[in-house]
């Protein structure tokens, strides 16, 4: 496996989401995977914005609710 860091301004890489995304990585394995990580900081009362940007829907028709 191997892993890079990438040391990018803050504008290189845009989402369209209410928080922001840092400390993106690559990871590439032998097998022809690669996985691209990104750090993701936010509060608490975000966990719902978060939830929905990852799997929109989801929690929607999810048993858990959020206050």
């Amino acid at each position: 496996m191997r892993r890079w860091v990438l040391d990018l301004p803050a504008d290189t890489i845009v989402l369209d989401a209410p928080f922001t995304f840092s400390d993106f990585q690559v990871f590439i394995f032998n097998n022809g995977i690669a996985f691209v990580t990104a750090f993701l900081q936010y509060t608490n009362a975000d966990v719902h914005a978060v939830y929905e940007f990852l799997q929109p829907g989801y929690t929607k028709k999810s048993w858990c609710n959020f206050a």
